[in-house]
């Protein structure tokens, strides 16, 4: 897969395999000083093995996550809302600007960004809407902040407001910058009774693929909103439950889970899923055994245990785009790419 700069980051397969592109690249930065520079990441790796006391093997262990994430808590371990709180609005601007403002934030957030013609990538940006007067931040980072664990509302999607963040997708097709912006949802409104999947920030990559929904009021959704759909977006119907066009995918994907009936994330939880996420436990890194996938929802409410949701007013647009340019990835390289999707919160920054 052809990716923006990936030459600068040969990481070992050994290394590659334990962690996301964008925590590698965040990595990669973090141990960079004028003492190491031309030494290899597995050489920095080395010397933090050797000063923690650790097998000094040059590989991303899971001892040396740990010991890593423990020396660089704020720019290695799992943050569930960053600095940046104010509710303030941010101007949107022409089309080729926005996709401009978009692809530097996912280079300030350690993303790898796709360098082909017609190759897409998406950017899910929580707690960020947009409105006639531009986009949003809203107070709900803060509000996450200044309420005590057991009654904070920002980390679920069952809330009033929970339609809580702009999913943009990205593209260049000919010369030209895209952008189009999409109302969504990438948290949980009902509980797992093993532990409720929240999407850790960071990035992953997807490929169309396919949902399936068991839920009522889902089904009726996507029933009503299919009269607008292409007849093959709809895979499999039976009376309770139905099949359809969605993003499933293609890289492991990283989780905390929520514990016992709430949807809140206490710090216990983020402590046990850096240390399950390090130890590469499947229901916290596997993306086959937690099956995190996009796609859309209820009218009323998101539909998710951990999926990321597109408003069903949205979702011919959104799907439209990426079977679209699928079809020309194919046509121009005979092939089809993968899709970067970052997550990330409004908190996480004050400019684009």
């Amino acid at each position: 897969m052809a990716t923006k700069d990936d030459s600068q980051y040969a990481f070992p397969p050994c290394v590659r395999d334990m962690a996301r592109a964008d925590w590698l690249r965040r990595l990669d930065a973090v141990l960079t000083s004028p003492d190491t520079q031309g030494e290899t990441l597995s050489a920095r790796l080395a010397r933090i093995q050797k000063a923690h006391g650790l097998d000094v093997t040059g590989i991303l262990t899971a001892d040396t996550r740990l010991a890593l994430v423990a020396r660089y808590p704020g720019s290695l371990g799992i943050s569930l809302v960053g600095p940046y709180r104010t509710p303030r609005v941010f101007a949107d601007g022409c089309e080729a600007s926005l996709h401009a403002r978009f692809c530097a934030l996912i280079d300030a957030l350690h993303g790898v960004q796709l360098s082909l013609d017609a190759a897409p990538q998406i950017l899910a940006i929580r707690g960020l809407i947009h409105t006639n007067a531009g986009f949003e931040r809203t107070p709900s980072a803060r509000d996450f902040a200044q309420t005590p664990y057991g009654t904070r509302t920002h980390l679920s999607a069952d809330k009033p407001n929970y339609a809580d963040t702009t999913l943009a997708v990205l593209w260049n097709e000919s010369g030209s910058r895209h952008v189009e912006v999409f109302a969504g949802v990438v948290n949980p409104n009902g509980v797992w009774p093993q532990g409720t999947a929240h999407l850790c920030h960071g990035q992953y990559f997807y490929r169309l693929g396919r949902h399936r929904t068991r839920e009522a009021s889902h089904i009726d959704a996507v029933r009503t909103m299919a009269s607008h759909w292409p007849a093959d977006w709809i895979t499999d119907r039976t009376p309770d439950s139905i099949q359809y066009l969605a993003l499933e995918s293609t890289s492991n994907i990283e989780v905390v889970r929520s514990t016992g009936d709430s949807l809140d994330v206490s710090p216990d939880d983020v402590a046990r899923a850096e240390f399950a996420i390090a130890h590469r436990d499947p229901t916290f890194v596997d993306a086959q055994t937690i099956k995190i996938n996009i796609h859309t929802c209820a009218f009323d409410h998101a539909s998710s245990l951990g999926c990321q949701n597109i408003l069903p007013g949205d979702y011919a647009r959104f799907m439209g785009t990426l079977v679209r340019l699928r079809a020309l990835q194919f046509k121009r390289y005979g092939f089809a790419l993968d899709i970067p999707y970052l997550l990330t919160d409004a908190s996480f920054f004050d400019t684009f």
